[in-house]
């Protein structure tokens, strides 16, 4: 069972990072310290969506998916005195269906019942007090 989004903590950790490496050798770098962070044996780096931030320069952020994204990180960590970059990693949510929305090319038709009323919470009725 899944602990609720705010009774969960987040993981901080610290990876240095030349700025003259291959972006194969940066994801292996990043999984191998997420699998270390989260004891995983084997993550997936599909599973996760990458994004960084530049103090003072870059803050708001932005997606870490490709060589192009790191070099714009080693771009933009080389301007500060003191290089540094912010990597947030962060799970992508699969979303469970019941299988209702993702029938495409169904054949079945409409039965004319009204299934809305199913997703309604039910009104709880008053009961009447008799005081005396």
């Amino acid at each position: 069972m899944k602990k609720p989004d705010k009774r969960r903590k987040d993981v901080a950790a610290l990876l240095k990072i030349a700025h003259d490496l291959d972006w194969d050798e940066v994801k292996v770098k990043i999984t191998k310290k997420l699998a270390e962070c989260l004891k995983l044996k084997k993550p997936d780096l599909s599973d996760y969506e990458l994004t960084f931030s530049v103090p003072q320069h870059q803050t708001s952020p932005i997606p870490l998916a490709n060589e192009d994204d790191f070099d714009n990180l080693c771009e933009a960590a080389i301007k500060c005195k003191d290089p540094q970059a912010k990597v947030i990693i962060e799970a992508i949510l699969k979303k469970k269906g019941t299988g209702k929305e993702n029938n495409v090319g169904s054949d079945d038709e409409d039965d004319g019942t009204d299934d809305d009323s199913a997703d309604r919470p039910k009104k709880k009725k008053k009961g009447k007090m008799n005081f005396r």
